[in-house]
């Protein structure tokens, strides 16, 4: 069994971060602070699992987002403020899959499934991989499942 020691709240943290680099609204409402208080978290953790999902593919996705204005979502702010995402809405979760963009030097979450099978007997994998079962919040954002089969056939 492996296990990788990231979660929802680090996906939701690596969005705060992203978010103030890339949006003046977000930087002003956040101000200096590093550490966003508990209704500023909620607000981000909303925006996570209303716009967030994750890139089939992440660099084509970078490319996209940097030609068009088709990854573009609007998200309302409490106070009125809209503010436009883009490649924010899979940077943070691609984390899950590539943990270094964090400073996490394990291995995505695919390499670790992948592993662990690989380490049961010859007989049972077949049946391991036909019964992999995604469970926690992360596993729900769009595109999840897709991306970790993607990932585990290369």
């Amino acid at each position: 069994v492996q296990r990788l020691d990231l979660a929802g709240a680090d996906v939701t943290e690596y969005l705060v971060k992203t978010l103030k680099t890339e949006s003046s609204a977000f930087a002003s409402m956040f101000g200096s602070s590093s550490n966003p208080n508990s209704s500023e978290r909620e607000m981000v953790s909303d925006i996570k699992q209303k716009l967030c999902y994750v890139a089939l593919d992440y660099y084509d996705e970078i490319k996209k987002a940097e030609q068009s204005i088709d990854l573009e979502a609007v998200y309302e702010l409490p106070d009125g403020q809209k503010i436009t995402i883009k490649k924010e809405r899979f940077e943070c979760t691609e984390i899950m899959f590539d943990p270094y963009k964090v400073g996490n030097e394990e291995e995505g979450i695919h390499s670790l499934l992948n592993k662990s099978v690989r380490k049961c007997d010859e007989d049972i994998r077949r049946d391991l991989w036909m019964n992999v079962v995604l469970s926690g919040g992360n596993t729900m954002i769009e595109h999840f499942d897709e991306r970790l089969k993607k990932e585990i056939r290369k």
